[in-house]
């Protein structure tokens, strides 16, 4: 029987295998197998140990924490469950946009729809009169603090009265354009993946329902035009505005700023007693900084990030949520995007007909660094693509070491390549205090190596 440390070691293991021995590491079908043979103490103490030890980020990749709701099919009621959703509506010519949706809720979900402006609420109040049901309000927070505080300022006193809640809002570019915008594409992602129809937030409750240690949900990030790097650079410049709000709230929880967060816009789904920190710590239209909000490093920026942190000291998981329809779009994007990073990166450092692990490609500048560093001279064996490939990852500092590019005897062309001399095999001599570099392809390495050894050679390391 596997030990609690052992399930824990395994879940914690690197996600790079994933790129070098399987098609995908199941670890959490091997835990939920494990968690089969516990007591429920003993599953409650695996639980509190994963998430207290892991980086939210890396739990949710390493126990598939992507969730795909279906949007047709059966459906499930939780009218005995106490649920709401807050929408906050600023652009006037979006409501009936984003009332499409509120339609779709559920007649037994609360709805609180934040806004402001005498406009905006008479086409509001208009539009909440033409829907057969009598549990929509409408809450006007104070102009400070846009979607934010309406949820945790204007909102505040009902929020811990629910056991499930979503928050969703909508957006613009900065600039306020029209449909066509990269603000209105990201705003797509939040409310079709939150709020599709009543089939996929009842499912969105049943999986809270199903596994109790799921606290909070999120669309996924928006890879888009300029938007495209905040998924790869999440923090921005609001990882120390991060850590001053944790402090706050006084989480147990690990921030790391060499791990970025994965949940952006601050629309979610959650589990009311997963986020209970930020609910209750007290906000007031004070703490957000007044209007013309600056665009990055405020309260609002630290608060989208710090959601999954605040689950995870509450002792809860956190995961991303699509419909099937966004999910095959995404599948699509992510492809592309890898072909293009492996075509601008991988496809540079090997030819088409030679493939290298993931863990060679990344770990190599690292390992003939070290290499450099046990020897006074280093030659490079070969003055092709691959030769001048090792030159260039070279550091500066190491590359005074370099004494020449060897070529195989009567093979030599040039006199010199990047300022360095191209000498022939013939020309140089086994020592104690030099290195070669073998930047060959793998056939020519099978070649060159034989020979090596044949004339003593023993200090040598692949390029590839």
């Amino acid at each position: 029987m596997e030990s609690r440390i052992d399930i824990v070691s395994e879940i914690l293991q690197n996600h790079n295998l994933i790129l070098d021995k399987e098609p995908g590491i199941l670890q959490k079908r091997r835990l939920l197998q494990a968690m089969m043979t516990k007591s429920h103490d003993e599953q409650e103490t695996i639980w509190d140990e994963l998430i207290r030890s892991c980086e939210v980020g890396h739990l949710r990749t390493a126990l598939h924490l992507d969730y795909i709701f279906r949007t047709t099919g059966k459906s499930h009621i939780w009218n005995d469950r106490k649920i709401a959703v807050v929408a906050h509506i600023n652009y006037t010519d979006l409501i009936p946009r984003y009332f499409s949706y509120i339609e779709k809720i559920p007649a037994y979900i609360d709805v609180y729809i934040t806004t402001k402006g005498i406009k905006n609420i008479a086409i509001i109040q208009r539009k909440i009169e033409e829907i057969p049901r009598t549990n929509i309000r409408i809450v006007v927070p104070e102009d400070r603090g846009r979607e934010i505080s309406g949820l945790l300022v204007a909102c505040k006193d009902i929020l811990m009265k629910y056991e499930y809640l979503c928050f969703v809002h909508d957006k613009k570019s900065n600039k306020g354009e029209g449909y066509q915008t990269v603000g209105q594409s990201f705003c797509d992602i939040l409310w079709e993946n939150s709020l599709k129809n009543h089939i996929y937030i009842e499912n969105v409750i049943k999986r809270f329902e199903d596994e109790p240690r799921l606290g909070l949900l999120a669309p996924p990030a928006p890879y888009i035009s300029r938007l495209f790097m905040v998924g790869f650079s999440g923090w921005c410049n609001n990882f120390d505005k991060t850590v001053q709000l944790a402090e706050r709230l006084k989480l147990n929880c690990r921030l790391d700023n060499s791990a970025p967060p994965f949940i952006f816009g601050s629309t979610f789904w959650c589990r009311t007693k997963a986020l209970r920190p930020l609910f209750e710590t007290g906000f007031t239209y004070e703490d957000f900084e007044p209007e013309p909000m600056p665009t990055d490093n405020t309260i609002s920026h630290a608060i989208e990030r710090i959601l999954p942190y605040v689950a995870q000291s509450e002792g809860y998981y956190s995961g991303i949520m699509m419909t099937a329809e966004y999910a095959a779009l995404y599948t699509c994007n992510y492809q592309y995007m890898l072909d293009t990073i492996v075509d601008k990166v991988i496809v540079n450092n090997a030819t088409e007909k030679e493939c290298m692990y993931y863990s060679e490609l990344s770990g190599r500048k690292q390992r003939i660094k070290n290499f450099i560093k046990r020897f006074s001279e280093v030659f490079i064996y070969g003055a092709g693509t691959y030769g001048m490939q090792c030159l260039r990852e070279i550091d500066e500092d190491d590359k005074e070491k370099v004494c020449g590019f060897v070529v195989s005897d009567g093979r030599k062309i040039d006199s010199e390549m990047g300022g360095i001399p191209v000498i022939e095999l013939g020309q140089i001599y086994p020592k104690k205090d030099a290195g070669i570099i073998v930047a060959l392809s793998y056939p020519n390495m099978l070649e060159v190596f034989p020979e090596l050894g044949k004339r003593s050679f023993q200090n040598i390391e692949r390029y590839l």
